[in-house]
């Protein structure tokens, strides 16, 4: 099992996720550390292109490559540790994007 620590970038690695996942439901998440403490996480596409997102945040076992769907999951489920979210953040869930933009208006 990959274990992953996001420190800052949860909601943007989220935000990734979510699109490469309405593009393409079979989409992969593959993790590349970069540095002390840095992260890129690239997904897949199907413009033959590839997309990615730089966090802060370690992982057991770099160049992994995991079901873009399972990483969105476990973030959202708290699998992963995304210490930059607080409990109960509405913009943690994805899915109820629009409500929270409607929200604000």
């Amino acid at each position: 099992m990959v274990e992953l620590h996001i420190e800052r970038g949860a909601r943007g690695l989220s935000a990734l996720l979510s699109r490469a996942l309405a593009l393409d439901a079979q989409a992969s998440a593959r993790m590349q550390e970069v540095g002390a403490g840095q992260l890129d996480v690239f997904v897949t596409t199907p413009f033959d292109a590839i997309a990615s997102r730089r966090t802060s945040g370690t992982t057991t076992d770099p160049g992994a490559t995991v079901s873009a769907r399972d990483l969105l999951d476990a973030l959202q489920s708290e699998e992963v540790c995304a210490c930059d979210w607080q409990k109960n953040d509405p913009t943690k869930n994805i899915d109820k994007m629009a409500v929270v933009q409607e929200s604000l208006k």
